[in-house]
């Protein structure tokens, strides 16, 4: 793909920010016509750490290529410029689903499909929350931010992930040295039900019941 200069010179050297979080920045910029999303990680401004996350993120949604409901990869650079390194991935215009909560009930069977559509690839995601999921056009939502994400079967990060949605196991896991095992794939469905109760809380009973369909009750069969 382009080099992150060319992006910038595309882009007037305007790359307009979207958000900061706990692994960097977010912009919006544009890629061959389509609008992108440029994640950049300064993480505790060590540059080796920063490529490793990214190249973990990257790895994740590689293997889940293709995916409607994960973001796409369009590609990752180094800027040595400035020491930092960065993912590129498709633009979802409705940002998160935080700021859609209180209209998000058609969304559940698209969360429920991210969920198996991960674990069907023996990875776990470790810091699934409202703003790690994605809402595009349609509002259908895909599933974002890798940097904590492995293989079933690696080495487990329970200090990973948001505090209010990991699992109590996980949460005790924490806690204890050596880090002892927990389940990974239950953690994330925990995660995935209190994103749920959460929805559910932010809406009636009545409307609540309207929202669930067949699909989203046979990917809950699935779990």
């Amino acid at each position: 793909m382009e080099a992150y200069s060319d992006i910038r010179k595309v882009n007037r050297n305007k790359l307009e920010p979207i958000g900061v979080g706990g692994q960097g920045r977010l912009d919006t910029a544009v890629h061959k016509g389509s609008p992108i999303i440029i994640k950049e990680y300064k993480i505790d401004n060590d540059p080796l750490y920063d490529d490793i996350i990214a190249k973990r993120e990257a790895s994740v949604t590689i293997v889940a290529n293709n995916d409607y409901y994960i973001v796409n990869l369009v590609g990752k650079f180094r800027n040595d410029g400035q020491a930092s390194t960065s993912i590129v991935i498709d633009f979802a215009y409705n940002l998160n689903l935080r700021v859609l909560i209180n209209n998000a009930g058609n969304i559940l069977s698209d969360e429920l499909k991210h969920r198996l559509c991960l674990h069907d690839c023996d990875i776990v995601h470790e810091d699934l929350n409202p703003e790690n999921i994605l809402l595009d056009f349609g509002n259908q939502a895909k599933i974002c931010d890798f940097g904590h994400s492995n293989h079933v079967n690696d080495c487990y990060e329970a200090s990973s992930g948001t505090y209010v949605y990991k699992s109590p196991e996980k949460k005790e896991a924490t806690m204890s040295i050596p880090t002892y095992e927990y389940d990974r794939l239950k953690s994330d469905i925990f995660s995935l039900g209190i994103i749920i109760k959460e929805i559910y809380n932010a809406s009636n009973e009545t409307e609540m019941h309207s929202m669930i369909s067949f699909n989203t009750v046979s990917c809950l069969v699935e779990l």
